[in-house]
């Protein structure tokens, strides 16, 4: 820094009211000046500093703890004046006569000093809050489907459904598609103990690729997949804060039921979006919307196990001021409301969980005859159709202390009764509506596997399917899904996940009532960046 840079920055930050040892930079000034010692100028900016205690100045009285007195350019002495002048309380004549002597240089500084705020202002703008963090991840897909099986018609490269009587073609989306899914965390803390949470989302999985073809071959859809297009979302937005040391509440107008309950029970990272619900979709079936809730957590002492609750309430259509399509509390809102309590200990987790349903809340995961027609419609097809959903699931995982060739080990069990007072459509699918539903899982994960941050999984279920209707017939809805994969750890900001998934009948009846039968293999590969 050259010795015009370091008078001048030593005059803002003296302006400032920011301390600064002048008389170390002044000693590295070395070059010849204007004003030297002996000079009218040099005696008053002297005098200046002794009479008001200016420092700077101070530094040029004869005695002074610098030798030989160090001489001076122009700019110099004004910018040593600059710094005296807001600790003058009575103006002199030799004030005045510097200010004149000095004024053009004067003019340049202040002119420098407000062009200096002025970016300092503007950097500051553009910064987060001391207590604000964002987080990035980015996922990319590259992968493709394969079908078999006789409801295929090789030569449209597509499968028919019979809806009243028609059949209805669906295009196989068995193209290689590449795919990503964009997130931006922003956290911001006042306490340190509470949260502001707000999540932008991009993505552009919907609705053609084949890892997110919904809602007929919704089994397929991936945990990563969202989004229609380049458009960004506000996917998440909500504030969280305790109430004491064993309360959280959780409020705002944009929350996951899920996110609210504390934890999922289980201890599996899944590649299918069905892998990540507990083997229960209809209780964790991952409604975004305006809502509230709170958790409870036991106080125990730290490394001893817990007991931990929470109940939610989240309106899918909460943002809505027309009663009719939707609004909180009431018949229209699409109103979830959930429940769990459970136990956990340093390696294993226990839960029993609950969701009452209305009106457009359905399973995040099955067959078509659980997801489309078995949805619980109301206003679009029968006004006044009072229908609701009763769902259960018990779900649990152990995990090794020490990681290595023993794996986590993840169980899940979902039940779920429908209640409608109407049959909703007339068609071969709804012959008799969906009253009551099951899936399961059974999961496996092994950490640090042939290496330290790799991982590796495997898992089995079944999605939700009907297994009962209301005529009392016994649907022939099964499925079964299955999936495989290898996180390889390329740094701590990087993994790359190959994976393999394979689904058998995921369309349940909506085939297999007409004697045929799809499935779906799935090859892909995962990148995941964070920062």
């Amino acid at each position: 820094m050259n010795r015009y840079a370091v008078v001048v920055l030593a005059s803002l930050l003296a302006a400032a009211g920011t301390p600064v040892n002048a008389d170390e930079q002044l000693l590295s000034i070395d070059a010849q000046g204007d004003v030297r010692p002996g000079d009218w100028a040099y005696r008053a900016l002297a005098d200046l500093g002794q009479q008001n205690g200016c420092r700077a100045a101070m530094a040029l009285t004869p005695g002074a703890a610098i030798a030989p007195q160090p001489q001076l350019n122009r700019f110099e002495a004004a910018a040593l004046l600059q710094s005296c002048l807001e600790r003058v309380q009575r103006p002199t004549d030799a004030m005045r006569r510097l200010m004149a002597q000095f004024a053009d240089e004067l003019e340049q500084l202040k002119g420098r000093q407000q062009q200096v705020s002025q970016q300092i202002d503007s950097l500051s703008a553009q910064t987060f809050s001391a207590t604000t963090r964002l987080s990035i991840e980015s996922i990319w897909v590259a992968g493709g489907n394969s079908y078999g099986g006789n409801a295929i018609n090789t030569a449209t490269n597509s499968y028919s459904i019979a809806v009243n009587g028609t059949d209805i073609n669906k295009p196989l989306p068995n193209s290689i598609s590449f795919n990503y899914d964009l997130r931006l965390n922003l956290s911001t803390s006042w306490t340190g103990k509470d949260l502001l949470y707000t999540r932008l989302r991009s993505g552009n999985f919907f609705p053609s690729s084949g890892f997110g073809n919904y809602p007929d071959l919704n089994m397929a859809i991936l945990d990563a997949a969202f989004g229609i297009g380049p458009s960004v979302r506000i996917d998440r937005l909500y504030y969280r804060f305790p109430i004491g040391n064993s309360l959280s509440v959780m409020v705002g107008p944009r929350l996951r039921n899920t996110e609210i309950l504390g934890f999922r029970p289980q201890a599996y990272d899944g590649i299918l979006d069905f892998f990540t619900l507990a083997g229960a979709p209809t209780v964790y079936n991952k409604t975004n919307g305006a809502g509230a809730g709170f958790s409870w957590k036991q106080p125990v002492p730290r490394g001893k196990p817990y007991w931990i609750g929470a109940v939610s309430y989240v309106a899918r259509f909460g943002d809505n001021g027309d009663p009719a399509l939707g609004g909180l509390f009431n018949s229209n809102s699409g109103n979830n409301v959930n429940l769990q309590l459970g136990g956990r200990g340093d390696n294993w987790a226990l839960a029993a969980g609950y969701r009452y349903g209305t009106c457009f809340t359905d399973s995040r995961s099955g067959t078509a005859l659980v997801m489309d027609p078995g949805t619980l419609y109301c206003w679009d097809f029968r006004r006044g159709n009072d229908a609701s959903s009763h769902s259960i699931s018990l779900g649990g995982y152990w995990q090794p202390r020490n990681s290595g060739w023993l794996p986590a080990i993840s169980l899940g069990w979902g039940y779920s009764h429908w209640n409608q007072s109407a049959e909703l459509i007339s068609d071969p699918r709804d012959s008799a509506i969906v009253s009551a539903t099951q899936s399961w899982a059974a999961m496996l994960q092994w950490n640090n596997i042939a290496g330290s941050g790799n991982a590796a999984g495997l898992a089995v279920g079944q999605g939700t399917m009907a297994t009962a209707l209301r005529t009392g017939a016994t649907p022939a809805d099964g499925n079964l899904a299955m999936e495989a994969w290898y996180r390889l750890r390329v740094s701590d900001a990087i993994s790359v996940t190959p994976a393999v998934f394979y689904l058998a009948n995921p369309l349940g009846q909506v085939l297999a009532g007409q004697g045929q039968y799809l499935n779906n293999l799935g090859l892909l590969i995962q990148t995941r960046f964070v920062f």
